[in-house]
């Protein structure tokens, strides 16, 4: 099985003897693999399922000559390096092939290890100048990929279709085989999916990640969750950690794969994985802008947190509310509601209002020595300097006066109360006239 660092070279040509020294002074070198093809037809075919890396093609061949072959090739894939090695040096040739998307044109004959010695050069020069154009297609698909997902985290405010767009815009803008995000659950000891998109078929339904370390919580993405940093994997063929989950994931062309947990230590603790359709994909500058992607998910999961918190907050409030205007409207004592900074009134209840026969604009904006039923009005000023230092009072027997001049006698309870961070005092005044002339 071929190492990540060895290319995959296929060698095209109608000739036997120069397909089998070709491969041997290649693979001399240690860094190439060699897979042979005596014409073009059979390199398509080889094309399909063998990892190619580079390809090196004779020009005169039966059946397909070098440039079909090269044209064929460009209909398809615009990336794969493809070098000329032919021993028809005609210009015109050369200009064909460069103008159909060949990386070098290289001519056969003369001393055979400077022959190929110069080969070995064009393929390291033609595979490395490919590999920077797709970093950095990559990198700006990245790019595109942080700005779509911060842009998803503005206007999206539900945690599953936050992830679930995170997902999408990784594998259609950023070009990724297959991701999938997954919350950890503590009960089940289980990264379980929530969001996923790309070519999955199925693949997520046979995973089943353990946060333990057992087999199946070693691989990347249960790895990276128990060590909260990024885990790679960069050849799922050869790598151990990958076989409960390999064949499953060479099947639908996974290749390499990385795992970033995200909001570690809080209830949305999870990992999104990434999978790419080549080995050794995830290189450092990859794996800075995906950790910084998992690093605004984190954010964005915080945040919905905070307004949920805030939401739900602000339902228990109503709800308080209501719930104490019902019993401030129907409760059978009068009550005033005082600002506890001022003492201006901000409230009346309906049976202060009938029991005193004032209206509620007679009420709202005074002060209680303001209002005329108090007929000890030092008595009412010192109720509220006492009320500010105590927090509470209470008369058993106080005289009040009605709207058409009825003396009347209540009890007089008064409560500071702490509501957000503003202070307010609920008097609550009961009429005990009856009680007292029973009494009598």
């Amino acid at each position: 099985m071929k190492m990540i660092s060895t290319i995959s070279v296929l060698l095209v040509d109608d000739e036997q003897a120069l397909l089998e020294i070709g491969k041997v002074f290649l693979e001399m070198t240690k860094d190439f693999e060699v897979i042979t093809a005596p014409s073009a037809s059979v390199a398509l075919n080889l094309l399909k399922s063998n990892g190619i890396q580079a390809i090196v093609s004779d020009y005169q061949m039966p059946e397909m000559d070098g440039i079909e072959f090269l044209k064929k090739i460009r209909a398809t894939d615009k990336r794969i390096p493809f070098i000329m090695f032919t021993g028809r040096g005609r210009e015109e040739i050369a200009i064909e092939a460069f103008e159909n998307g060949a990386d070098f044109y290289l001519q056969k004959g003369g001393d055979p290890h400077a022959q190929f010695a110069e080969l070995v050069h064009k393929i390291h020069a033609a595979v490395n100048h490919r590999k920077a154009d797709a970093l950095n297609i990559t990198l700006n698909r990245l790019y595109a990929v942080l700005s779509a997902t911060n842009m998803a985290i503005v206007h999206i405010h539900d945690k599953k279709e936050l992830l679930s767009e995170i997902c999408r815009i990784v594998v259609d803008k950023g070009g990724f085989r297959m991701a999938w995000a997954g919350f950890a659950n503590e009960k089940k000891h289980l990264i379980e999916p929530i969001a996923s998109h790309g070519h999955i078929d199925g693949y997520l339904d046979t995973i089943a990640i353990s946060t333990d370390p057992v087999p199946r919580g070693r691989g990347p993405t249960g790895t990276a969750f128990r060590e909260k940093t990024y885990n790679i994997c960069n050849d799922i063929a050869t790598a151990p950690k990958m076989a409960p989950w390999r064949d499953g994931a060479l099947q639908r062309g996974y290749q390499s794969l990385a795992a970033f947990p995200f909001a570690l230590d809080t209830r949305n603790a999870g990992v999104i994985t990434f999978y790419a359709s080549e080995p050794g994909f995830f290189d450092d500058k990859i794996i800075r802008l995906l950790e910084e992607q998992s690093g605004d998910i984190t954010y964005a999961l915080a945040m919905l947190d905070q307004e949920e918190r805030r939401v739900g907050a602000e339902k228990e409030r109503k709800v308080s509310e209501l719930r104490y205007r019902r019993l401030f409207e129907t409760a059978q004592d009068a009550i005033l509601i005082l600002d506890g900074d001022s003492g201006e009134i901000i409230d009346a209840n309906k049976f202060i209002l009938d029991l005193l026969g004032y209206p509620l604009e007679y009420f709202v904006g005074k002060h209680l020595w303001e209002l005329g039923f108090f007929k000890d009005k030092a008595l009412a000023k010192n109720a509220f300097t006492e009320l500010k230092t105590s927090g509470y009072i209470r008369y058993e027997d106080l005289p009040l006066e009605t709207m058409d001049g009825r003396a009347i006698d209540v009890e007089f309870v008064s409560n500071v109360y702490l509501v957000g961070d503003k202070k307010i005092i609920q008097c609550n005044i009961r009429d005990i006239t009856d009680r007292k002339v029973a009494q009598a």
